[in-house]
């Protein structure tokens, strides 16, 4: 998992309680992304989610879903994806419309 350049866009959803119907609306908003910033099109588009509380179901979700899932408070924000894991590119599919 490696972000450089100026070809990355990370799209963050931020929730107090992350559940699994926030990220199923996360994905949707991804997949139009695209369609409202046009000026991000041709760069890699990924999804993150930041919460203060993600319980292991939820996280287990998002990171099947291929999302960056974040935890924060109010000293520090960590990933909790394994740092081998591929994240979804969500301009990817934009591309192929």
């Amino acid at each position: 998992m490696r972000f450089s350049g100026n070809d990355v866009v990370v799209v963050i959803e931020a929730k107090t309680s992350l559940k699994n119907g926030d990220i199923e609306k996360h994905i949707k908003k991804l997949s139009d992304f695209l369609s409202f910033f046009d000026e991000h099109v041709g760069k890699r588009v990924y999804g993150a989610m930041s919460s203060v509380r993600v319980d292991s179901e939820v996280f287990a979700h998002a990171q099947a879903c291929g999302l960056l899932v974040l935890e924060a408070d109010p000293f520090k924000t960590r990933v909790m994806n394994d740092q081998s894991q591929d994240l979804k590119n969500f301009g990817e599919q934009n591309d192929k419309k």
